[in-house]
């Protein structure tokens, strides 16, 4: 039977970021430009199973963990990781406001203070854990809460399906 999962061998592998921000990859002594990497478990396995994929979105392989890759060029994987998955972490909630089918938010993330709209119904909240949840705004934007119980209840109340 075929190998089904084609995990590389981190230690045939170098990367590159090109002067423009692009990932460059060597493998197996092949060459690619513009390669992506994406996260197979992007909300629980975040460095691990990196799916690797060349300019025209076709696997090249997967990445078991970026701990088997010396630490500079995990890091620079992370780095355009972090960059897909952009996903700040919601520190506090100011207030939350009930209006037309949609609740506005205004909170503080790691990433700053943020405004957005939700609308009201079941997809906009992902459920990790029963504390946990990803909100998704109306642009698509995601926001992570870590902790539900570390957040005013009075607000929350006000988010229909937290």
């Amino acid at each position: 039977m075929e190998n089904l999962i084609d995990y590389l061998n981190t230690s045939d592998l170098s990367f590159v970021e090109t002067a423009g921000g692009f990932l460059e990859m060597t493998y197996a002594g092949e060459h690619y430009k513009r390669i992506s990497v994406y996260r197979s478990f992007p909300l629980s396995d975040t460095d691990e199973f990196i799916c690797v994929r060349d300019k025209d979105n076709k696997e090249i392989g997967l990445i078991r963990a970026l701990s088997e890759l010396p630490a500079d060029v995990a890091a620079l994987l992370r780095k355009h990781l972090d960059l897909r998955y952009f996903t700040p972490k919601i520190l506090t909630v100011n207030q939350i406001r009930e209006q037309f089918g949609f609740t506005n938010w205004n909170a503080e993330t790691t990433r700053g203070h943020v405004e957005f709209s939700v609308r009201n119904e079941h997809a906009s909240f992902v459920h990790l854990t029963a504390d946990r949840v990803i909100v998704v705004d109306t642009d698509g934007n995601r926001y992570e809460i870590e902790s539900l119980a570390a957040l005013p209840a009075k607000e929350l109340r006000k988010a229909v399906f937290l």
